[in-house]
């Protein structure tokens, strides 16, 4: 029996996207440091900065002195499946906000002043919604990597404080 190709694809995706996760999460670093990066570079990537958003989010971490290889594990949270549901949701987003119709660009004809305006409009309803949702999703990237990291950190403690204690209780009965 042959697997479809899209689910080895989304397969594929869960792997890679916790591959990323358990990256950040070991970065030795305060956990504020690596969340905050994580979540500058989702904001980043979120962004339409097609090819630049790693060399975008290490700057922005820099500013922010935040840690710069979360901010490019961030950037990942885009890729060839999500970019186009956030984008088209970035701009249908922005045309609720300016009240646009987001069908508009389709029946320009070739009136070149109103393709200029209709394209104006548009893209700024585009980057009104696109900054919302990358805002959105900084905040909730870097909640989530703040708890991940805290948690983890808190289990290897404990781990090993179990285990300082069997080798103490051991080393006594001997």
């Amino acid at each position: 029996m042959k697997r479809s190709n899209n689910r080895g694809l989304i397969e594929r995706t869960k792997r890679l996207t916790k591959l990323y996760y358990l990256k950040i999460l070991r970065i030795n670093d305060p956990p504020e440091k690596i969340a905050l990066g994580a979540g500058i570079g989702a904001f980043i990537g979120f962004m339409p900065t097609v090819g630049t958003a790693m060399l975008f989010s290490v700057l922005f971490a820099h500013l922010f002195k935040a840690n710069k290889a979360a901010a490019i594990l961030g950037t990942f949270v885009m890729n060839p499946i999500s970019s186009p549901i956030v984008w088209s949701a970035s701009a249908a987003l922005g045309s609720l906000i300016f009240w646009n119709d987001m069908a508009s660009f389709m029946h320009i004809g070739t009136d070149f002043g109103q393709l200029k305006e209709t394209i104006g409009k548009d893209l700024l309803a585009f980057f009104t919604g696109n900054f919302i949702l990358s805002a959105i999703g900084g905040v909730v990237v870097y909640n989530m990597v703040l708890k991940g990291v805290i948690r983890r950190r808190e289990k290897k403690a404990a781990k090993k404080f179990k285990k300082r204690v069997i080798h103490q209780s051991e080393t006594k009965t001997q």
